[in-house]
């Protein structure tokens, strides 16, 4: 085991399980069952190890480390703070008692843990801030303000700056909570869109559709028409999730033309819709699936018919692509 080589090892103690009893042996053999993924036996060997020394300290550890992979959070927490009073592993048994109470999203309670393992050094202190920052990120945009997000960013700005995923993820994190200290607006807090399109005109034939927020203007030789669109887009959303959200919209638009040799005038187009968003848990990145059904009322020379359209959208986007 000491060279990593937990199958060989396993087979060795296991060839001679029928020889030989010790407590010694009892503890090797749950600790290697434990290095080859199998929990549920390294936690009856490390109990029936524990039945014969009680008093042991080190055992602690290891059995709350197969209690927790089993999913046995109380014990396993009963056992990692064992662990931690007798000072054994306390980087990896404060790491997950932080984890078993951060999965149950009480994160006031895993904080401290957290804290703790940064501060033990090893493996587990470029993780243990990571989460610290979750934590207090999630305090920060709940009731704990700006104190619980700077303090956020203490511990984002400690994560190791390599290309690891959680590093790459406390960078969007820090992008995030800067914003938000700098404007008082986070992009996670913003459920109600509301958007402005607008296209003016000289043409006798309708434009197709106007570009977000940014006016145009052309000219048709033939004519001397002149019309204006007017366009407003509400979406609010009844279900949001950390993950996910559902979106329903609608949409208005009047077409309005205002001398009579514009063929289509006083075009009212109505779109009614739904979203689906997903999302990661900083809404850094979001998949959109997005479906409008488009009626369109026309008024054209005096002609009115009703046109029907649907349209159904897929649409990815990364806040941070610049």
């Amino acid at each position: 085991m000491n060279e990593g080589k937990n199958k060989e090892a396993l087979a060795i103690l296991e060839s001679i399980k029928d020889q030989i009893n010790t407590p010694d042996y009892l503890f090797m053999l749950g600790v290697a069952y434990q290095k080859n993924g199998r929990h549920k036996d390294s936690a009856d060997i490390l109990k029936q190890y524990a039945s014969i020394k009680p008093n042991d300290e080190e055992y602690h550890y290891y059995l709350g480390f197969a209690l927790y992979n089993l999913k046995e959070y109380p014990q396993a927490l009963e056992e990692f703070n064992k662990s931690d009073l007798f000072g054994v592993k306390v980087d990896a048994a404060s790491y997950y008692s932080g984890m078993i109470n951060f999965d149950k999203k009480e994160y006031s309670l895993a904080l401290p843990f957290f804290i703790k393992a940064t501060k033990q050094g090893g493996e587990f202190e470029n993780v243990a801030h990571y989460y610290s920052g979750i934590c207090l990120y999630k305090d920060g945009i709940g009731e704990g303000g700006f104190s619980s997000l700077d303090a956020s960013l203490y511990h984002f700005e400690k994560v190791l700056k390599d290309n690891s995923e959680i590093s790459q993820d406390a960078k969007r994190y820090i992008e995030i909570i800067r914003e938000y200290l700098e404007t008082g607006a986070i992009r996670q807090k913003k459920r109600l869109e509301l958007k402005f399109r607008s296209e003016l005109f000289y043409t006798n034939r309708r434009v197709s559709d106007p570009i977000d927020g940014v006016p145009a203007l052309g000219v048709d030789s033939g004519k001397s028409s002149y019309g204006g669109d007017f366009m407003i887009d509400i979406a609010a959303s009844p279900f949001m999730y950390d993950k996910f959200a559902v979106f329903l919209s609608y949409g208005f638009s009047e077409d309005l033309g205002f001398q009579s040799d514009v063929k289509d005038t006083n075009v009212q187009r109505h779109v009614p819709g739904i979203s689906f968003h997903f999302f990661n848990e900083a809404r850094t990145m979001e998949a959109r699936l997005d479906y409008n059904y488009e009626l369109n009322y026309l008024d054209s020379d005096k002609v009115r018919k009703i046109d029907f359209a649907h349209a159904i959208t897929p649409s990815y986007i990364n806040s941070f692509n610049r």
